[in-house]
């Protein structure tokens, strides 16, 4: 049942794209990945302030960097420019008007992201990163609310009691009543916590501790192949059992086979 209502919330996610717009003819699925994008950058801050690129019409966010989870933004850094990119009807990338992104993020906001170093805008100069967050690229922006998780890398999900959350905001989700940008805050939750956990995967030395890690996003709806994130993070054949049913043949066992 929790995978069904969580599944539901990424659907709706996935027909939104991030934010609201006027027209929802362009839907995909968004699938949570299974392993870990070295060119995401995974933090959180806060909304300072705003720029705009005129020649293009897009808008976008400044942000004062109030803590990281991937370690790729440089020291040099001083301004942290975030565009927040939805799609057109035919799903090719569309920048927002600067009144729109005023409008669905308020200026003090504290905001969870993963995005991308900016491909469809100009480059910029070497204090500001400049980066693009849509689902095209696996991308996510949502203001956190107080009654929602801390975002630093010491709060570790309990995917299953995510689905109790999840559950009490389809009850409440109405697009023509609620705050539609609350409510798909709740979903990009688990697109910011499942990529907290891969990048512990990808740091930590400890099978024992990625084991554990792999253990509770069993619990976790929408990854694209759960049984491919526990083959590629453990060794250990009696770990991997326990977490993934049914056989499985590594490459390593086929090479006696193959020599004979």
């Amino acid at each position: 049942m929790l995978k069904l209502k969580c599944s539901v919330m990424l659907v709706i996610i996935s027909i939104v794209i991030l934010i609201p717009v006027k027209a929802y003819s362009c839907s995909y699925a968004r699938w949570l990945p299974s392993t870990y994008d070295q060119e995401d950058y995974i933090f959180w801050g806060e909304i300072v302030g705003y720029c705009n690129l005129e020649n293009q019409n897009v808008g976008g966010l400044i942000l004062n960097l109030n803590g990281r989870i991937s370690s790729n933004i440089p020291k040099v850094i001083k301004v942290i420019e975030l565009y927040p990119f939805t799609t057109e009807s035919d799903c090719s990338p569309k920048g927002l008007a600067l009144d729109e992104v005023k409008k669905y993020y308020p200026q003090k906001s504290i905001i969870r992201v993963v995005a991308k170093k900016s491909k469809l805008l100009p480059d910029s100069s070497n204090k500001i990163l400049r980066l693009e967050s849509s689902g095209f690229n696996g991308g996510s922006i949502s203001i956190i609310y107080s009654n929602q998780p801390a975002p630093d890398i010491n709060f570790k999900m309990d995917y299953k009691k995510y689905g109790e959350d999840v559950d009490l905001a389809l009850k409440l989700f109405d697009i023509n009543k609620v705050d539609i940008t609350g409510f798909l805050s709740w979903g990009s939750i688990l697109e910011y916590e499942v990529r907290k956990d891969l990048y512990r995967l990808e740091t930590t030395k400890s099978e024992k501790q990625r084991y554990k890690i792999l253990k509770r996003l069993k619990d976790c709806p929408g990854i694209f192949s759960y049984k491919d994130m526990v083959l590629n993070y453990l060794q250990d054949d009696k770990k991997i059992r326990t977490l993934i049913k049914g056989d499985y043949v590594r490459l390593k066992d086929l090479l006696p086979a193959i020599k004979n």
